[in-house]
């Protein structure tokens, strides 16, 4: 088990201090490690360094899965109440945590987080693509086929969207 493996595992078992540790000990080698810094460090209630966009982007979702994933429910509160601090850093960060909301079935939260981003990313499509999955679950068919059409006069090939517009045509719900 590597470095940061150990780390994660420090952090489920609720270790933060000894993930912290971990993290900083490779921190100079990556930016997995950097985030995992700074994730673990915004846990306990404070951190010395902001993550970078790519940083949001490549590792917040995953994360938050992860977390998810290991039960880990008091984690997901405090990283979502940041939401706003994601935001200035990664406009697309609304975004994000809605698709994780949303393919764990917590759709109300994943509701509240797509109309922020909606407020401020309009124009995404893939932000559409997330609603109307959003909306396909919860059984919604009206409310998803607009929001691929939506998805779609943004960009008319996106694939997904594509394809989910074909599928909800033959679905009889």
């Amino acid at each position: 088990m590597n470095v940061l493996e150990r780390a994660y595992k420090d952090l489920i078992k609720d270790d933060l201090k000894a993930a912290a540790r971990r993290f900083k000990s490779v921190a100079q080698y990556g930016p997995r490690a950097k985030w995992g810094l700074f994730l673990t460090q915004l846990l306990q209630g404070g951190c010395d360094k902001n993550p970078t966009y790519f940083q949001v982007r490549n590792f917040l979702e995953i994360d938050l899965q992860f977390l998810i994933d290991n039960k880990k429910g008091e984690y997901v509160e405090k990283i979502l109440g940041y939401a706003d601090f994601f935001f200035t850093v990664n406009p697309e960060s609304y975004k994000f945590l809605a698709r994780v909301m949303s393919a764990n079935k917590f759709y109300d939260p994943a509701r509240f987080f797509i109309e922020r981003a909606r407020q401020r990313l309009y124009n995404d499509p893939e932000l559409h693509f997330i609603i109307a999955q959003t909306e396909m679950a919860l059984g919604n068919k009206d409310a998803a086929s607009k929001a691929l059409s939506d998805c779609l006069e943004i960009l008319p090939g996106y694939h997904p969207a594509v394809k989910m517009k074909s599928q909800l045509g033959n679905l009889h719900i």
